[in-house]
C-alpha cells in the first residue's frame, strides 16, 4: 500500500534518529568533564602593575626613567601572573590555595608603601568553604547519577540540575572574589596592597559555565524533538482515525 501521507508528516520521524530515549552518552560526558573542571583553577588574585608603578611615579614625584631597578624588577616579576590560584576543589573544602613558585621575591628597598613588600604578603590567603561550589558540585553528581541511571521524565530533571549548577557557580562568583581580597588584605604587610588587586577567573570555572551551556542546550534541543515526535504521533494517530 502506498504511502499517502503528506510530505511535511514524514519529515518530523526522521527527527527520532536524533532523540534517542537515554539521551545517548553526550550529557553524562559534558557533566563528567564539568566535574573533572573542578580540579582546576577557578579563580586567582592578580596584582595590576600598571597602576602599582603610576601610583609609585605620583607619590615618589619622580618620572618613569627614575624607577627604581628593584622596584622595576618586582613589577615585571608580578606582571600577567595570578599570585595564588584556587580551584573548585580548594574553594570547596576551604584548603589553602597554591602559589605561583616562580613569582618574584618581592619589592625590597626604596619600594613605595602602597606596593606588596615580599610574596610573603601572599602566602596564607585561605578562604573558608564556598557552600555554592559545594551546590553546584552536589548537582552535577546528582545530574550524571540521575542521567544515566534513571528513564523517565530524567530530561527535565537534569536540565534542572544543570541550571541549579550554573546559578550556583555564576551567583558565588561575586562572593569568592570579595573574600579572596579580604584575605589579601588581611594578610598583607599594607592592605593599600589590595587595592592593586583583582580577582581573574581561570579556566576551570569558564570550562564549567562553557560546558554546563551546551548541556543545557542539548538537553533543550532534546526537549524540542521529543514535543515535536509527540505531535507527530498524535496527528497520524488522528489520520488513521
Amino acid at each position: 500500500m502506498p504511502d499517502t501521507l503528506p510530505r511535511r508528516r514524514r519529515l518530523p520521524s526522521a527527527l527520532c534518529l536524533f532523540a534517542p530515549r537515554t539521551g545517548g552518552v553526550v550529557v553524562p560526558l559534558l557533566i563528567l568533564l564539568a566535574l573533572a573542571a573542578f580540579f582546576l583553577p577557578f579563580c586567582g588574585p592578580r596584582l595590576d602593575t600598571d597602576l602599582a608603578r603610576a601610583d609609585y611615579i605620583t607619590q615618589s614625584g619622580i618620572t618613569s626613567a627614575q624607577v627604581p631597578r628593584n622596584v622595576t624588577g618586582c613589577l615585571d616579576g608580578y606582571a600577567g601572573k595570578t599570585l595564588v590560584t584556587y580551584s573548585g576543589i580548594v574553594l570547596g573544602g576551604g584548603a589553602e590555595p597554591s602559589i605561583d613558585a616562580t613569582l618574584s621575591p618581592g619589592c625590597t628597598g626604596g619600594s613605595a608603601p602602597a606596593l606588596p613588600v615580599s610574596l610573603g604578603t601572599f602566602a596564607t590567603m585561605r578562604i573558608p568553604w564556598q557552600p555554592s561550589i559545594v551546590v553546584a558540585a552536589v548537582a552535577l553528581v546528582v545530574a550524571l547519577i540521575t542521567s544515566v541511571a534513571f528513564r523517565r521524565a530524567r530530561r527535565l530533571a537534569v536540565g534542572g540540575l544543570l541550571a541549579v549548577a550554573m546559578v550556583a557557580l555564576l551567583v558565588g562568583q561575586g562572593h569568592i572574589e570579595t573574600l579572596i581580597i579580604a584575605a589579601a588584605g588581611d594578610n598583607a604587610a599594607d592592605a593599600q596592597a589590595t587595592a592593586y588587586l583583582s580577582v581573574e577567573s581561570g579556566i576551570g570555572y569558564v570550562a564549567d559555565l562553557f560546558l554546563l551551556t551546551l548541556a543545557l542546550l542539548y538537553v533543550a534541543a532534546l526537549e524540542v524533538i521529543r514535543l515535536r515526535v509527540s505531535r507527530f504521533a498524535v496527528s497520524q494517530m488522528g489520520g488513521a482515525a
